[in-house]
Order: C-alpha cells, then structure tokens, then sequence
C-alpha cells in the first residue's frame, strides 16, 4: 500500500513538473490570483502584440471568494506579452490578497488594493526598442512597395508604437527615420486626414472600419513621436 501511494505521488509531481517545462526558445508566464470575498469583481487577459488573448481567467465572475487560481503558458521567449487585471467594483483585491505575475519563476509584476477597477504590466518583452525598430523600417518598405505586409502586421507595428513609443525618443537616428516615414507617407499617400480614406475620420476599432491599418499605424506613429520627441528633455539632449 505504501509503495502504491509512493508511485502515485511520484507519478503526480512528475507530471506537474512535465507540465511546467517549456521548450527551446520560450518561457512560462504563470499568473497566481487569490480572490477577496469579492472574487466575482477579478478577470484578468494575457496577449500578445497583436491584441490576441492567449490565456485569461476569472471572465464572467466565475471565481469563488477567498480562493487561489494558478495559470500558467508557454510564450515564445522573442515575443511581447502584456498582462491586463479588472475589478468590476474598481477598490481592487483586498490585501493580503491579490495577484502575482511570473516569468519563468521570477515575479515580474503583483499587485492587491492599487489596482483598483485596472492595471496593465508588460509581462515579457525583451527586446521593445529593436522592434520599434524593425517596425519602422518595415513600415517605411511598405509605403515605398519594397515589401507588403498583412493586416496583422500593420496592427502588430501600430500596437508597438503605442506600447513602445518611448523607443522612438531612444535616439537620434530613431527620430530621423520616424520623421522619413512620415514624410514617405506624405509623399506617396497624403497626409493624414487629406485624402478620401481619411478626410473625416476613422474609427480606431479595426472592425468598426476595416482595411485602414496603414492608417491607424501611421497615425500612432505621428502621436508617439509628438508625446514623446516634443518634450524638453529630448530638446535638451
């Protein structure tokens, strides 16, 4: 009898160990949540760039009061990956409560009553200002028709100069070649809001007005660089 529940205890660990493993070239995000008596307020969503949820949990007031849950994936280890946590009633999750973000076993983010109704943490993402990079050049190709690129990576490159638009302030050849793409927009296209795709307006829900990623991809570009170019500091420097 004992040899049995030794096997079957060994049997268990082993695979929750196999479980926890990821492969070459990824890492595991593991999101720990232990709910107040109000677990019904928490959900929380991991995506990717695009905007894909690729794990979440407490979605329709599913979790129980004074409970801990445990999620965890593996993601590739090149990707960017943010964290997003709610409270419906908006006073977060009562201390000592709360919730823990990890990346391969090393807590990136926690949080309890500060949350209050949201909180959003980057909970991977190593290499943000070579992909602003990348994004810029990428774009400046496509408007000038030396490469074309899918609607996925349009919003991919919008979505890394909202996340990242420091990045575009990281240097000066940084800000040279935002302001050359810009200027090739202008040049091949027109600027924003002059031309017949964009003289009133579009909405920046994808699906409310399709087919404008260029746009939209252009149009945080031209926002960042004023948030984060136009400052003091960066004049100084």
């Amino acid at each position: 009898m004992k040899k049995l529940l030794l096997i079957n205890l060994l049997l268990t660990l082993f695979t929750f160990y196999a479980s926890t493993q990821c492969g070459m070239n990824e890492v595991e995000v593991r999101v720990e949540i232990t709910t107040d008596p109000y677990g019904n307020e928490t959900y929380w969503t991991l995506t990717d760039l695009i905007g894909t949820v690729v794990m979440q949990g407490g979605q329709g007031g599913v979790y129980q009061n004074h409970t801990s849950y445990t999620d965890s994936i593996c993601v590739p280890d090149d990707g960017c990956f943010f964290f997003e946590i709610y409270d419906t009633y908006g006073d977060g999750i009562y201390t000592p409560n709360g919730y823990k973000l990890y990346v391969n076993e090393i807590l990136v983010s926690s949080g309890a009553d500060e949350i209050k109704s949201y909180a959003a943490v980057i909970a991977s993402c190593p290499n943000a200002c070579n992909m602003t990079l990348d994004a810029l050049n990428n774009l400046q190709g496509h408007i000038n028709e030396t490469i074309t690129l899918s609607a996925d990576e349009l919003t991919e490159i919008r979505n890394t100069f909202v996340q990242f638009s420091y990045c575009l302030a990281e240097s000066e050849s940084m800000i040279l070649l935002a302001k050359s793409v810009v200027e090739n927009y202008d040049n091949q296209i027109g600027a924003l809001f002059t031309t017949p795709n964009t003289e009133n307006g579009f909405s920046k829900n994808p699906a409310s007005s399709p087919g404008l990623e260029v746009e939209r991809a252009m149009l945080a570009l031209q926002q960042r660089i004023y948030d984060n170019v136009c400052t003091p500091n960066v004049y100084a420097d």
